[in-house]
């Protein structure tokens, strides 16, 4: 485990997402268009809800899972021990970056539009509207959208120094 992390220059941890991309942008000196995001797929409707998972779940995953993937346990907790170093070794300057990123990161959202949902409908209307749409604004159809207004929302704030 040791010398696989001494081999990446950094580890993210998607349960930790922002706070992994404000460690990173204070590594290597990134910008806010470097590390701002939405969702990559967005739909207004769905035949699947998520709910929370069963205490049975979570027994499972603590008692049987983590004990057969045992090396998969001691990276993850490695990889999270690493991500509290590094907030720690920047202190005050990362809770800065923090706030300010998640402000900006709702903000950009408002701004953008991407708390609005976008899904394909079922009459041929609303799939050609989406498929005009999609086609410059987003990734693939309904995939990746806002692309362009996350990176002009961000060129605003390329000046702040922190």
């Amino acid at each position: 485990v040791r010398h696989l992390l001494e081999s990446y220059d950094f580890v993210g941890i998607l349960e930790r997402q922002d706070e992994s991309l404000v460690a990173m942008k204070l590594l290597f000196n990134l910008k806010l268009r470097d590390i701002l995001y939405s969702s990559a797929k967005i739909r207004a409707e769905s035949k699947f809800s998520s709910p929370e998972p069963s205490h049975k779940v979570y027994t499972y995953l603590n008692d049987e899972f983590f004990s057969e993937a045992y090396v998969d346990r001691i990276l993850y907790e490695a990889v999270n021990a690493k991500l509290d170093a590094t907030i720690a070794r920047y202190g005050s300057k990362f809770y800065r970056e923090y706030e300010l990123f998640s402000a900006l990161s709702k903000e950009a959202r408002v701004s953008c539009n991407l708390s609005k949902s976008f899904h394909w409908g079922s009459d041929m209307q609303s799939v050609t509207e989406m498929e005009n749409y999609s086609a410059t604004h987003c990734y693939y159809k309904d995939a990746g959208c806002g692309y362009q207004c996350l990176h002009d929302f961000a060129a605003q704030f390329e000046t702040y120094d922190t």
